[in-house]
């Protein structure tokens, strides 16, 4: 990320707002969990492209609501 985005996530009845940093952002297709799976920091991605690595355990959901 470059620091100018803002990541919302509802929370219950609240609206939380993030504000990422890192060095790198990614923004086309095809996505790809593998710099998190390799541990280099979090990734916001569609379930169905996650769906494996969650359920081997090689990525854990950090945000479950």
């Amino acid at each position: 990320m470059q620091g100018t985005e803002t990541w919302q996530f509802i929370d219950g009845d609240k609206t939380v707002s993030i504000h990422p940093q890192g060095g790198s952002k990614r923004t086309t297709v095809p996505l790809s969990p593998l710099p998190s799976v390799a541990g280099l920091g979090i990734a916001w991605l569609p379930d169905h492209i996650i769906k494996g690595y969650l359920d081997s355990g090689a990525l854990v959901q950090v945000m479950t609501r």
